[in-house]
């Protein structure tokens, strides 16, 4: 099973999850710039305070050191947050900018501060952070990424010029493919999280699929495949609990047993898997139950009897058209409109009084009043 076998309501809910992560990453994002420029700043006043550490002045140590790192921090924190907030980009666009936008930021203060070889952690905590996503393109983006920045950071970008190339000293040397198997570490870490994590939604995805086929088998007529009582039950259960105005009919069958008896099982089961169609074709929107035996019921999503009764009456008129059926089968209809603050069992009574009256009215449907 890959992602997108999973049921729509799962897809959706990972879907969520992945677009709420990716605004806390973006706000991750802020937030380091945030305490990178109060530590900068922080820094700079301490600094400040010790006489001559400053050789090239307050001034341009501050523009250089301060300034610079904040200002383009704060460019890439803005152009990821714009991003974001477009809705022109998808939410798989927005994660890669931001994840993107995140090893930027990792590479402009390592890049400016890169006396303070901690820093290389920033990097680590970049692509860790795209796990949550669980994409496995992403994740070797920005590892891809990050190892790149790492590399420009130490080997090509040299932003003080009193710094001694890391190539000239074995043990920074040594330091930073230190730094470069931590990444890849990191990396590997990533894609086992991804790798089981995803094994284990899937195994859910599963269980979850298990166990609604065995609700839907459970609350499911063998023969007709419309709800049985059980379903019939949850539904009315629902119905009260919204206290809409509903119209529910009970159908029964009329001269089904002469059939039965006549031409056997087999020929009356026929008729109740076809009746069941052309019932779901008709009341298509409505849900429709097997009661038992020959009766059937339908919950109409109509609070007006009237709507409802012309659907019946079309319904019968399609189960007299039929000529694949050995006799002719016609239909009684009772009806009975529910009301806010009335009960199940309440309805379910009047339906069956309403189906019992119209066995001796000219027309075999009646609206209980």
């Amino acid at each position: 099973m890959n992602k997108s076998s999973y049921p729509l309501e799962i897809q959706a809910e990972i879907d969520g999850i992945v677009a709420r992560w990716q605004v806390l990453h973006q706000r991750l994002i802020w937030t380091l710039v945030a305490i990178a420029s109060a530590v900068e700043l922080i820094y700079l006043v301490a600094l400040n305070r010790i006489d001559g550490f400053l050789s090239i002045g307050l001034g341009l140590y501050f523009l250089k050191y301060v300034m610079a790192p904040i200002l383009m921090s704060l460019a890439l924190a803005l152009a990821s947050s714009w991003v974001s907030r477009c809705g022109r980009f998808s939410v798989k666009a927005r994660c890669y900018a931001t994840t993107l936008a995140m090893t930027a930021v990792c590479l402009v203060l390592y890049t400016i501060h890169n006396l303070f070889p901690v820093l290389r952690m920033l990097f680590i905590l970049s692509i860790l952070l795209t796990a949550t996503y669980g994409d496995m393109a992403l994740t070797t983006v920005a590892a891809l990424a990050n190892a790149a920045a790492l590399i420009l950071g130490d080997l090509v970008f040299c932003w003080d010029a009193g710094r001694q190339p890391v190539t000239s000293d074995p043990v920074a040397l040594l330091e930073f493919f230190l730094a470069l198997v931590l990444l890849v570490g990191s990396y590997l870490s990533c894609r086992a999280i991804i790798y089981y994590e995803r094994e284990k939604n899937q195994a859910t995805a599963r269980q979850q699929m298990e166990q609604r086929r065995l609700r839907q088998e459970l609350s499911r007529d063998s023969l007709t495949g419309l709800g049985n009582r059980k379903a019939l039950r949850e539904a009315l259960d629902r119905m009260v609990e919204d206290a809409r105005p509903r119209v529910f009919a009970m159908i029964d069958l009329d001269h089904f047993k002469q059939l039965n008896d006549t031409y056997g099982h087999l020929e009356g089961d026929r008729c109740l898997h076809v009746f069941s169609q052309l019932l779901e074709e008709v009341c298509a929107g409505s849900p429709a139950f097997r009661y038992g035996g020959d009766e059937f019921c339908v919950l109409f999503d109509l609070d007006d009897p009237e709507q409802a009764a012309a659907l019946c009456r079309e319904l019968d008129k399609r189960l007299e058209q039929r000529r694949d059926l050995v006799t002719r089968v016609r239909c009684s209809f009772g009806l009975a409109r529910f009301e806010p603050g009335m009960t199940a069992h309440e309805l379910l009574q009047r339906a069956d009084e309403a189906l019992y009256r119209c066995k001796n009215l000219p027309e075999p449907l009646c609206i209980y009043s």
